[in-house]
């Protein structure tokens, strides 16, 4: 989990903040970024991981793959709000394996998650 989480704050650099809220999941919330950009970042994401060479205890793994859910808020609402909707995650994982999921909330999607 340490190569994945390296790998997230890589992508993530200066446009957002990684944490851990979960046993495997984690999120990257970005102030002020509109749909697309968390929706390119979530993808830089997803392909990255897929690619990267992910070792455990000195042995190579196969392919590792995410499903990520992307979701927002809108003006006004706290970051923390987002950590209570996790539906686009939910369904990310129901929808099988390195996949993204978006789910926005209407106006403008700011602060997002992925």
């Amino acid at each position: 989990m340490s190569q994945v989480a390296a790998i997230m704050m890589a992508v993530a650099g200066n446009h957002g903040a990684v944490h851990r809220f979960g046993g495997e999941e984690f999120a990257i919330v970005m102030l002020g970024t509109d749909q697309k950009e968390a929706r390119s970042l979530a993808e830089r994401l997803r392909g990255g991981i897929e690619r990267a060479p992910i070792t455990h205890l000195g042995r190579p793994l196969a392919t590792v793959t995410v499903s990520i859910g992307v979701a927002s808020t809108q003006d006004g609402q706290p970051s923390t709000s987002l950590m209570q909707r996790p539906a686009s995650l939910l369904r990310a994982k129901a929808g099988g394996r390195n996949v993204v999921i978006t789910d926005w909330a209407t106006g403008d999607a700011e602060p997002c998650a992925v």
